[in-house]
């Protein structure tokens, strides 16, 4: 059973038109709580027991949150502001030793998205959703059998589109031979 949920949250808020000014965007509030702490509280109640926050922007407001929830762990990404989000992932890759969901700091999400992805079968699952017409949308192809091709913010790159990416993943920590089983799939899509 996954323990372990890593949080992107080095991002300067630059698509954030109602971002609080000085706040990263997890600290947005809707409906009298932030992003960050909703998907905390979720993150928990599915039993979730470690948080790996990854920050840069705004980065002593997840400090300071980590003080009053045991479950947290920060780490800081120095190079955020040139980087992207994965870049974060990386700079906490000596933190995650086990099989995690990835999610990013900014998503409002049903609750069921996070119980779908823990009970899928698949190691590695990528959600999914319908067109939302966002404005900010990575496209995903995938093929027959739902395993990841291809995935662009322009989906005239794509041989076709399957769906768009949520921003919550389910990853194995599986360390890549490049000969075994594992390693010959490619990543699911649901």
């Amino acid at each position: 059973m996954i323990k372990l949920a890593v949080i992107l949250a080095a991002g300067v808020s630059k698509r954030l038109n109602n971002a609080p000014p000085g706040r990263p965007k997890g600290f947005v509030n809707i409906g009298g709580e932030t992003l960050i702490s909703r998907s905390i509280a979720c993150l928990k109640k599915h039993g979730i027991e470690r948080i790996l926050i990854g920050t840069g922007y705004g980065a002593s407001l997840y400090e300071q949150l980590a003080e009053y929830v045991p479950e947290i762990i920060t780490c800081k990404c120095r190079y955020y502001r040139t980087t992207g989000s994965f870049y974060t992932l990386y700079n906490m890759r000596n933190l995650i030793q086990e099989d995690f969901l990835l999610l990013e700091s900014d998503l409002i999400y049903e609750e069921r998205a996070i119980s779908q992805l823990l009970r899928c079968g698949s190691a590695d699952t990528i959600l999914a959703s319908g067109r939302t017409y966002s404005k900010d949308e990575v496209y995903i192809q995938a093929d027959a059998d739902s395993m990841l091709v291809n995935m662009s913010k322009d989906e005239t790159v794509l041989q076709s589109v399957c769906g768009e990416l949520v921003g919550i993943s389910k990853f194995s920590a599986h360390r890549p031979c490049g000969s075994c089983a594992h390693c010959l799939k490619t990543t699911k899509t649901f």
